[in-house]
């Protein structure tokens, strides 16, 4: 599963009854958002210009001396310097609507943010490291536990693989959006007592362990939703907070609210690439973590097949996952209790109507290996008989769904695939008795895309068909033109995973 990373949103609904409103009426709104008072440091504003209904007139009004202040906006935005402010405004803008896929919004949706010109990075993060200090200081019970999990160990890779874990597997993790009024993590003793807390609470835990095994290690503030604009300095562009941890080969950085990976080999589960306010006391910097690797992701799928009596085909499929595909998936089964897990994977992955006869989920609980689903199902009238045998179709099972596309009419937006995927299944189908398979004149097939590489190939071994499947997809930025010819591709994918088999009966 790949689901999207959330945060809490705040919402206020306002109910305006309008009497007499039908169809056919046109509706004006003129909607004003108003923030009074004076601040030290002007809040970062990220602004869209877009709806999810059409308008005619959008704009932003700044009133007062923005002397102080530093902007920017997207193409086609206008500026007005009045008396008594500054005024931004664009006319019908793009109508904002969810299509897959789709790239950060503010790649493609008229945008303006403001920030204080005033502060700078290096700044902004000694004075939060300042109001943070009384949390940051040395504990005698995270020394005792650092002596207790690292005190046998000699080098400093298998105490940050043996920290981390302990942090992953020991805090639950307890939401609390990172932002102006929630900058201030508990102490690292507390949470190491309570065994819970946010993102903050992970990370100055992990951090504190570390220090007291004599690992170099700092806080560092990363966003999760949005783009970071590295001109625009501003803590309120954060919204999550990891742990840096200094190397011979560079920095590696941890997320122990990330429940699903392996710490020890994986970047941040939705991170790769995306810009760090690293909390050094003696050198605050911006970095940007790496980008994926094409080995970042796999999933193996290994599947036996054979005929009950002349029509329904019965299937034994283990699909293991590694990487950010097995963490996704992990994350997602374990969302649910025990009972319900296989009735939401089935119905999540185009599965509802396959009745399912065994359902197993290895290594759910240990990052470190493999998560394996192993799974039994019957799939109904999948052959029919013929003059002089049997034909029918094999198909690829949980696996569909990580090809899976969703079509949209008139796409508008970008879009993007931002995890590579390396997928490799085998299905061996077991004729029945008094019956053997047919060869296929053409045994493999092949595509070579931008979006999607595959082949497939049928062999006979010992009476058996054996049937593998390999693609690779990589990651990409594409413009909205391009998604038909994604669906495309995506499709010839899809019907490949779909073997035609015809058996004769013996002697025929």
């Amino acid at each position: 599963m790949t689901p999207p990373q959330a945060r809490p949103v705040i919402k206020k609904i306002l109910n305006i009854p309008i009497a007499g409103l039908q169809s056919g009426c046109k509706l004006s709104l003129a909607i004003t958002r108003r923030s009074l008072g004076s601040l030290e440091e002007f809040p970062f504003l990220s602004h869209s210009f877009s709806r999810s209904f059409p308008v005619l007139i959008s704009g932003v009004f700044l009133q007062g001396n923005a002397s102080g202040l530093k902007t920017r906006s997207t193409l086609g935005i206008k500026r007005e310097n009045l008396k008594d402010g500054i005024y931004w405004y664009t006319t019908k803008p793009m109508v904002a609507r969810w299509e897959p896929l789709q790239s950060p919004a503010d790649t493609f949706l008229p945008t303006l943010w403001v920030a204080d010109d005033i502060v700078q990075w290096v700044g902004l993060a000694t004075n939060y490291l300042v109001s943070i200090n009384d949390r940051l200081q040395p504990d005698e019970s995270l020394r005792l536990k650092t002596q207790q999990l690292v005190g046998g160990l000699k080098d400093n890779p298998s105490k940050v693989a043996v920290l981390s874990r302990y942090v992953q597997t020991n805090c639950t993790y307890k939401a609390i959006e990172f932002g102006r009024h929630a900058r201030i993590p508990n102490k690292a003793a507390d949470t190491l007592r309570n065994s819970y807390g946010d993102c903050k609470d992970h990370a100055v835990l992990l951090q504190q362990l570390l220090k007291c095994a004599g690992i170099p290690a700092n806080l560092a503030l990363v966003s999760i939703q949005e783009p970071v604009q590295t001109d625009l300095p501003s803590l309120d562009q954060f919204d999550h907070m990891i742990v840096e941890v200094r190397q011979n080969d560079g920095e590696r950085f941890i997320d122990c609210t990330d429940k699903g990976s392996d710490l020890t080999v994986s970047l941040p589960v939705g991170l790769a690439g995306h810009q760090v306010l690293v909390l050094d006391p003696a050198n605050p910097h911006l970095a940007k973590l790496s980008a994926y690797p094409e080995n970042a992701s796999s999933i193996e799928v290994q599947q036996h097949a054979s005929i009950l009596g002349t029509a329904d085909l019965s299937v034994d499929e283990t699909i293991s996952l590694t990487g950010v595909h097995g963490a996704y998936l992990r994350d997602y089964l374990r969302s649910f209790s025990p009972a319900y897990r296989q009735e939401n994977l089935q119905r999540d992955m185009g599965m509802a109507d396959t009745v399912i006869s065994r359902f197993e989920v290895e290594a759910l609980e240990t990052p470190n290996r493999p998560l394996q689903v192993r799974c039994s199902f019957v799939l109904k009238n999948q052959f029919h008989q013929t003059q002089d045998g049997l034909v029918g179709t094999l198909r690829g099972g949980l696996e569909r769904y990580y090809l899976s596309t969703v079509p949209v009419a008139s796409r508008l937006t970008p879009f993007e695939t931002t995890v590579p995927l390396q997928l490799h299944s085998q299905i061996v189908f077991e004729p029945p008795k008094g019956y053997h398979v047919v060869e296929k004149s053409e045994p493999t097939h092949n595509l070579n895309s931008r979006f999607i590489t595959f082949q497939a190939k049928q062999q006979l071994e010992a009476g058996r068909l054996n049937l593998t499947f390999q693609c690779q997809q990589p990651v990409g930025q594409y413009g909205a033109a391009d998604y038909s010819s994604y669906l495309d591709a995506m499709a010839q994918v899809q019907s490949s995973m779909d073997h035609e088999v015809v058996l004769r009966a013996d002697g025929h």
